[in-house]
């Protein structure tokens, strides 16, 4: 476990100089989105805050051309300080009600305090089904609320075979749908006497209830509750609460989130780590 937080650390310094010279072909500036007015939680970064996507061979996400009826999955990983929130946008409009932008708890929680806050949020879009509704322009869109927000977009286009393209079955408002994370924190570096939050957003039907498990010393995953420690959050995020030093917490942390319903189950593992600035 000590060795993967020192390889874990040292991604996640590379990956806060990659999103500080991040150049514009890779993203771009979002100018629609809403600006933070908490002056204080920005000032709050001992490095200051900083935002970019996670570049893999020179882009985020890839155009795509796919035969109509294909499941299509769109992932976007930002690195940020503070933490980053992602939407989604298809043909320039949002897909979903717009959520507080950031770790909001954990800023208030933690005031002025000085953070490190140097995290990798990811998200997930799943088109199931490819028709001529769904096919288009879809952009992630991330902001932390300090800085300029960033777009990556990517195309996903039907494959043209002289055909009219079939329309995808329409699912019925009372099918259940099983569970999926399409939002949540892959990692966070944080000092040890301040606040964090962990992201785990989900979707399905019915809506899928989100627990929390946290890694023992023995490294076995057992339940969280709401305490002095932890705060279950009712959007599904966890909020973790600041206590000690670096010498006397554990260097890194791993928890589990789990969503489920009557349809099953879905979990994602995120870390993590204590160090001071």
């Amino acid at each position: 476990m000590s060795s993967y937080i020192v390889c874990l650390f040292v991604s996640l310094c590379c990956s806060l100089i990659i999103a500080s010279t991040a150049g514009g072909a890779i993203h771009k500036n979002s100018k629609n989105a809403k600006r933070s007015t908490d002056h204080i939680s920005c000032l709050a970064p001992v490095d200051g805050p900083r935002l970019g996507f996670q570049n893999e061979h020179g882009k985020n996400m890839k155009d795509q051309l796919v035969a109509a009826g294909e499941r299509v999955e769109l992932k976007c990983e930002v690195f940020g300080t503070p933490q980053a929130t992602i939407h989604w946008k298809h043909n320039g409009i949002l897909m979903e009600k717009s959520a507080p932008i950031g770790n909001y708890e954990s800023r208030m929680e933690n005031g002025d305090e000085p953070i490190i806050g140097l995290s990798t949020t990811v998200a997930v879009l799943v088109i199931d089904c490819v028709d001529d509704e769904t096919a288009g322009h879809y952009s992630c869109v991330a902001d932390n609320g300090c800085t300029e927000a960033i777009e990556s977009s990517a195309i996903v286009a039907i494959e043209q075979n002289g055909e009219k393209h079939p329309a995808c079955p329409v699912r019925s408002i009372f099918a259940g749908i099983t569970p999926r994370i399409n939002l949540w924190t892959d990692s966070l570096l944080e000092r040890p006497e301040v606040a964090a939050t962990l992201f785990c957003r989900a979707e399905g039907r019915p809506k899928p209830k989100i627990e929390w498990m946290v890694e023992d010393d023995n490294e076995i995953y057992q339940k969280v509750s709401n305490g002095d420690k932890h705060v279950l959050l009712p959007n599904g995020d966890l909020l973790i609460r600041g206590h000690g030093t670096a010498e006397n917490s554990k260097a890194g942390v791993g928890y589990k989130c789990v969503a489920s319903n009557n349809y099953g189950s879905a979990s994602l593992k995120s870390i993590i780590i204590r160090a001071h600035a």
